[in-house]
């Protein structure tokens, strides 16, 4: 297996802040938030170029902070009005994300998401998000309970490396079933991440999630996965499948083929970003993004 699942695992170890009370562990979060990402300046007030307030969703483990270190503050740069949560915490892990069951984290986020719009005055939001981020897969609005209308505050959402349709994490999932591992490991993952096991490409949750299609109405997609990913495998479940105008299913090497980014280096490849800045401010007109955007943007 690629070094990118060891990377997994010690972004999930350094995370780990186990011996702090919640409130001390949140108000770390929130400090170290300051130091490495000048985001969530409720103040910010959108601009002409980017109208649209961007949320950042996390990935499974890393903190917000962690996962949109290098992205959230080139967005912040480039003028957007930025904001970011840190969701899904259980009591027996305060420090890794993502964690906690989908529809509590889909309760946050949907309190979160309201705070941005009374914050910026705005209407609508635009949501990208890293990995398995597991409250946020296009049809959002399913797993809110209809608490939030996703077509009625979205009008772009991007997703870089997304466990879309699930995985099987590189064949883990299919040799747990063999050994007859799978359900003593299901039982012990669902006492502190339940989210995991409904990320499994054929858990019910998957199944009920999209039995009637995975998009919605009116909302533009971009699916960024790459060739090189050993987390979400294989790589083409990060794909939508509706036959849908507004969606695009990409790789990065269809970008720049020579672009050996895995899984965890997504969040913070330059490339990326540009690719997503265009798809959020497709007003500027559209530059050519190829392996040449590494040093030029």
């Amino acid at each position: 297996m690629r070094t990118g699942f060891i990377s997994a695992l010690a972004l999930a170890a350094v995370s780990i802040v186990s011996a702090a009370p919640i409130h001390d562990h949140k108000q770390a979060l929130e400090n170290m938030e300051k130091r490495l990402s000048p985001v969530n300046d409720w103040n910010c007030k959108p601009d002409a170029v980017h109208p649209v307030p961007l949320v950042l969703v996390h990935a499974t483990f890393p903190t917000a902070a962690v996962n949109w270190a290098y992205h959230g503050t080139r967005f912040t740069l480039k003028g957007y009005c930025v904001f970011q949560l840190d969701y899904g915490h259980v009591p027996q892990l305060p420090g890794i994300g993502g964690m906690g069951l989908i529809e509590n984290s889909a309760q946050q986020l949907k309190t979160f998401v309201d705070q941005v719009l009374n914050a910026t005055g705005t209407s609508k939001v635009n949501v990208t998000g890293h990995s398995r981020s597991p409250l946020f897969h296009p049809r959002l609005h399913f797993y809110l309970c209809f608490i939030l209308t996703f077509i009625s505050i979205s009008v772009s959402l991007f997703r870089l490396a997304p466990a879309t349709h699930g995985t099987d994490l590189s064949g883990i999932v299919t040799l747990g079933r063999q050994i007859n591992l799978y359900d003593p490991v299901t039982n012990l993952l669902n006492k502190f991440c339940a989210a995991c096991m409904e990320m499994v490409y054929d858990s019910s949750f998957m199944q009920a999630l999209f039995a009637d299609g995975d998009t919605v109405p009116n909302v533009e997609y971009l699916m960024l996965a790459t060739n090189y990913d050993e987390v979400i495998t294989p790589y083409t479940r990060s794909w939508l499948r509706d036959q849908n105008p507004l969606v695009k299913n990409k790789k990065i090497q269809d970008y720049c083929m020579f672009d050996i980014t895995e899984h965890i280096g997504m969040f913070a490849n330059s490339l990326a970003f540009n690719i997503m800045d265009d798809f959020f401010t497709p007003s500027t007109g559209t530059r050519m993004l190829n392996c040449l955007t590494y040093v030029t943007k």
